[in-house]
């Protein structure tokens, strides 16, 4: 995917991985940017210029009104999606401009905050004629369930399983004699906080309503999780109303979403952060806020600042608390030093940042430093070097963090770059002071001289004195 820029505005997407990640994805997609009273599409993927034939580029950058100036319905699924925040499923006949063709798509639009829509066409042509044809014979609707790649499977109106093809199979792992007649409802796969949900849309269906796609996570036979799309309705096979439910798998989508909304949140707490000092002259004050912030944020239950002392040893500068229901417990230390963590004070002196996502990770050279963490009841920790000039003057950590296994290296470098922020405030800081302290003496130096001294401006006039003079 392109990085774009737009009056100003940052990139959309800055990670290069996800730019090819974008381009990668078989359906073509297309990006959409509030502006004014109107959408502009900003950009789209490969797919989407391969089925436009390349004309899709004579497009960039043009109203959505224009574009769509006969698909008024277009335009307001888009207008709805964006009000509501939620995402839209459409199913419609439609002329491509760009190809002269009339086809079946299926449209899914999603919201980005704050003001970005995907939406992501699928060409459904033939699986809508076939839909079309299956409805006149039974026997060309079984050849099209089994051999569809998509899983497909049929329930009795109380969700009993009757059948599913060679698809879901394959994709979750168990066979069909494993699900003939049970319940769906049964299934160890999926949360039991979405069994109400389910009953609730079974309900729904069998009264004859129309129900919207759903989404959700469920494990597989093997243990792994996968997202999927399920819709569900009523069908009539053989003189009997059924439920049928399409399946598509969406992991791959709600991953490439999920890591979008990152990096907004993360470009978000950076801003923050670096805006606090801009406004602010107590750093102290601010460097407080924004340790206590950052080990919210990554969810550590302690946070911390420490300098380096003459003896080169740590000693903490500021001790944070970030969970609610913890009780207050600091580290009960005045200083660190090397002699008691050796392993830690040797990456450190690399400039780099310090991961231990387990005490188990520290390798068995490193035993003092593991009972050394252990004696102080720190099971997971977290730090980055506070760099000066290229000289390293300390760390801010964390300890004891949630889920730390599920951060990546990548969503580190937020922590850097608040690191570097604040090290730049500290330097300001004790910057400040040292001149201060100079003014102060330099003051101090002249007031005692017994000599007459005064300073006049280019008019004459007196504008200081000392004592002597006054």
């Amino acid at each position: 995917m392109k990085c774009i820029t737009n009056l100003g505005r940052k990139h959309f997407l800055l990670d290069e991985n996800i730019n090819q990640f974008f381009n990668s994805i078989p359906v073509p997609s297309y990006v959409w940017q509030k502006i004014k009273n109107d959408f502009i599409l900003i950009d789209y993927n490969n797919a989407a210029l391969k089925v436009t034939n390349g004309k899709i580029k004579d497009l960039r950058h043009e109203k959505a009104a224009v574009i769509h100036d006969d698909r008024p319905d277009i335009i307001e699924a888009i207008n709805k999606c964006f009000r509501d925040k939620k995402s839209i499923s459409k199913k419609l006949e439609y002329h491509m401009k760009t190809t002269g063709e009339k086809v079946y798509i299926s449209l899914k639009i999603y919201h980005l905050p704050p003001d970005l829509i995907i939406v992501h066409v699928k060409d459904i042509t033939q699986w809508k004629l076939a839909e079309e044809k299956l409805k006149n014979s039974e026997e060309k609707y079984k050849l099209l369930f089994e051999k569809s790649p998509i899983p497909i499977a049929i329930f009795d109106l109380k969700g009993i399983i009757l059948d599913c093809n060679k698809a879901s199979e394959l994709q979750f792992g168990y066979l069909k004699k494993d699900l003939y007649g049970k319940s769906f409802l049964d299934l160890d796969i999926y949360s039991p906080a979405l069994i109400p949900k389910f009953k609730e849309i079974f309900s729904l269906i069998a009264q004859g309503e129309s129900i919207k796609p759903i989404e959700f996570e469920l494990t597989k036979k093997d243990g792994t999780k996968s997202w999927i799309n399920n819709q569900m309705s009523l069908v009539n096979i053989g003189g009997k109303i059924l439920i049928q439910s399409f399946i598509m798998y969406i992991t791959e989508r709600r991953n490439f979403e999920k890591k979008i909304q990152r990096n907004l949140e993360n470009e978000k707490f950076i801003s923050t952060i670096s805006s606090r000092f801009i406004r602010t002259a107590d750093i102290d004050s601010a460097v407080s806020n924004s340790l206590l912030e950052m080990g919210t944020y990554i969810g550590a239950v302690r946070a911390y600042i420490l300098l380096f002392n003459e003896e080169d040893s740590l000693e903490f500068y500021i001790q944070e608390w970030c969970v609610e229901g913890v009780d207050p417990q600091l580290i009960n230390l005045t200083t660190i030093s090397k002699s008691r963590f050796p392993w830690i004070f040797d990456i450190g002196s690399e400039n780099e940042m310090i991961l231990v996502r387990n005490l188990s990770e520290i390798p068995k050279e490193a035993i003092k430093t593991k009972e050394e963490l252990e004696k102080l009841n720190i099971k997971s920790l977290l730090a980055f070097p506070i760099t000066i000039n290229k000289e390293s003057y300390g760390y801010i950590g964390f300890d004891n963090i949630n889920n730390i296994s599920d951060w990546e290296e990548n969503d580190f470098d937020i922590f850097k770059t608040t690191s570097e922020i604040i090290g730049n405030a500290l330097e300001r800081k004790w910057a400040e002071e040292t001149l201060k302290g100079s003014h102060q003496l330099l003051a101090g130096v002249i007031s005692s001289i017994t000599e007459v001294i005064y300073l006049v401006d280019n008019h004459f006039n007196v504008v200081w004195a000392n004592n002597v003079a006054k």
